[in-house]
């Protein structure tokens, strides 16, 4: 039995993390036999992960790794980070399975199903910030409080992506790159993709702004609450500058909205981007719609987007500071 829980206990080390991998690329190959074999392979390894976790849990409950004679509390920090790492890698994985299970995509294709998985990246990303106490780390997670931080995230890695396969591809011709760079997230910014985008969101009604709203103050109170009393200071320095960025990009975007979609330059704008619908087979399903949209557009319906994307960060912002300045006193 000593040695069972000598295998737990040393599961998240890098050789554990290694023989997990193996394990399930086993597992993968015996579903050839039959598919149900993966699932038990593939449960057996989450429950012994699972195991861990309780352990873990057990151990920073005792407070068992904290030493305060020791610089940075490096080791309760890293099995705290581990800990939440684990957890978040079972929500991802439990949604991916509850996800394509019969009946089931009405509910994980709703704005319930999406904030579900963006609790899962939260909780990664806090995990990964605690373990190597990263400030940068600390704000992606607060972006991983909403779909939409999600996404600009994403947006943001492919862009970075597409740089570095220009920058190989360019090298190995010697400067000759056929290679073309489409960076999403500056495209974004094109008035006709701000046009159709803005449709995209005028669509959706008032009661998913309000869920999104609600889901980003709790995942955010989430964050304050996983975080050790030691690493509260720079969370809320993390918080303050957060709510200063987005206050200014709200600011930014009121002054570009009021620059790019003039009384000259919007009726041309409006032109082109009917032109872009109409020829596109994406947009053929809801053409009439879009269509009676872009007629009626004004800079209004921007800075709508506007403040369906950022005013959730701010309300919960705006909260869990109080809940963060009650938790320091305390």
């Amino acid at each position: 039995m000593d040695k069972f829980w000598l295998l737990i206990d040393n599961i998240d080390t890098k050789k554990g993390r290694i023989n997990s991998i193996m394990f399930l690329v086993f597992a993968g190959f015996v579903s050839i036999i039959h598919f149900y074999l993966f699932y038990i392979f593939a449960g057996v390894l989450a429950i012994l992960w699972l195991l861990k976790a309780i352990r873990l849990y057990i151990s920073l409950r005792r407070l068992d790794f904290l030493d305060i004679k020791e610089n940075d509390y490096k080791t309760d920090r890293q099995k705290r980070g581990s800990f939440l790492v684990i957890i978040s890698v079972f929500i991802f994985f439990i949604t991916l399975y509850l996800k394509y299970r019969p009946n089931s995509e009405a509910f994980w294709s709703s704005i319930h199903g999406y904030s579900i998985l963006c609790i899962s990246i939260c909780i990664f990303f806090s995990g990964v910030a605690i373990y190597f106490n990263c400030f940068i780390l600390r704000f992606i997670s607060i972006l991983c409080t909403t779909f939409f931080g999600v996404l600009v995230i994403l947006t943001v890695i492919t862009s970075i992506l597409e740089v570095l396969i220009w920058v190989m591809d360019w090298a190995m011709d010697g400067g000759n790159s056929e290679y073309s760079i489409n960076f999403n997230f500056i495209s974004f910014f094109e008035p006709t993709n701000l046009i159709i985008n803005s449709y995209m969101f005028e669509v959706n009604d008032l009661f998913d702004f309000i869920i999104i709203s609600i889901y980003s103050i709790i995942f955010l109170s989430f964050i304050i609450l996983i975080h050790p009393p030691y690493q509260l200071e720079q969370l809320g320095n993390v918080l303050k500058i957060s709510n200063i960025i987005i206050s200014v990009i709200s600011t930014l975007i009121f002054f570009f909205v009021s620059m790019k979609f003039s009384s000259i330059s919007l009726p041309e704008y409006k032109v082109l981007t009917l032109s872009i619908v109409e020829s596109d087979n994406q947009y053929s399903q809801d053409l009439d719609e879009l269509k009676k949209y872009i007629s009626t557009f004004s800079k209004a319906n921007i800075i709508n987007m506007g403040t369906i994307v950022f005013t959730p960060y701010i309300i919960a912002l705006l909260i869990t500071n109080f809940i963060l300045d009650f938790k320091k006193t305390k």
